[in-house]
């Protein structure tokens, strides 16, 4: 823990969120950025970028709280069924090493390893597992 203040940990934050924010937007100019809302509050935010044959899982976040509820599971299947009916080849994503509980996710979801670097493993889905026809946890808004 940084000896900073409330207000400083807060600041550094919303910066790095910027950031990240600014990054995602300029490499996948393309993407969408949600908020993910369960029970009216903000639990987290999905970063995706649909724009090609291959789609691209940029970025998922879920608030301590919200993990390990399935939330995560559900997005990421709505996520492969969207793909599955526009036609979709492929459903990207990368994982950090230092994440196993996600990289076992992605396994169970049908994802396979493409290329493993030095801090993260990509990864594809190819509509190699099946997925519900429309998992009833999404929709947009």
């Amino acid at each position: 823990m940084t000896p900073w203040s409330a207000e400083q940990k807060r600041t550094f934050l919303d910066d790095q969120f910027a950031r990240q924010h600014g990054h995602f937007l300029r490499v996948h100019r393309r993407g969408d950025y949600r908020v993910i809302v369960q029970a009216g509050r903000s639990v987290g935010r999905i970063y995706c970028d649909r724009s090609g044959r291959d789609w691209t899982l940029i970025d998922i976040l879920l608030s301590q709280e919200a993990q390990g509820k399935g939330i995560g599971s559900a997005l990421i299947r709505w996520i492969q069924h969207s793909a599955l009916v526009a036609g979709g080849a492929q459903l990207r994503l990368s994982v950090a090493h230092d994440n196993p509980r996600a990289r076992k996710l992605y396994d169970q979801l049908g994802f396979f390893e493409t290329e493993v670097g030095a801090t993260h493993t990509k990864m594809a889905w190819n509509g190699n597992v099946s997925v519900p026809s429309e998992p009833d946890c999404c929709r947009e808004i």
